[in-house]
């Protein structure tokens, strides 16, 4: 593809422009609501479970929490990341091998085992990581400088 709108008109005339929606928009929504909820919950969840077992409120319980926030978030959100990434990469020439997110996650759980939904975790994992942990430390150590304010 030559730039975004070359590969839109060549998508939409090959594979129709609903194709776009079912293989691109709403796995890649599904995908980012999971990582958004587990990112959300864990971190709140795991930086109380590190406090009441006595850690201090500081920089290094924040990042303990980002980090355990950001597994618990890849972990949440890899089955889906890898239904998306089938989706998209499936052979339109041939027969379809998943008709959406909840199909292809059932028929590699079938095929492939459950573990199968977990291929690339840890590449999710190491991209999460560092977003998630920078995020969060930031977030904690900008309430404690505005609390004054």
């Amino acid at each position: 593809y030559k730039n975004i709108f070359d590969a839109v008109s060549k998508i939409a005339a090959s594979e129709g422009v609903a194709s776009m929606w079912k293989t691109g928009v709403v796995p890649n929504m599904n995908r980012a609501a999971i990582i958004t909820v587990g990112q959300l919950a864990a971190y709140d969840q795991c930086k109380q479970i590190l406090v009441d077992y006595g850690a201090k409120e500081c920089i290094q319980t924040h990042f303990s929490a980002s980090f355990m926030a950001a597994f618990i978030a890849s972990v949440m959100s890899n089955p889906v990341d890898v239904a998306k990434t089938r989706l998209m990469n499936q052979n339109k020439s041939s027969a379809t091998q998943y008709t959406g997110t909840l199909n292809a996650m059932t028929t590699m759980v079938k095929t492939e085992g459950p573990l199968s939904l977990y291929k690339g975790f840890a590449a999710t994992f190491s991209r999460q990581l560092p977003y998630v942990v920078i995020t969060w430390v930031t977030v904690e150590q900008l309430k404690k400088v505005m609390k004054d304010w």
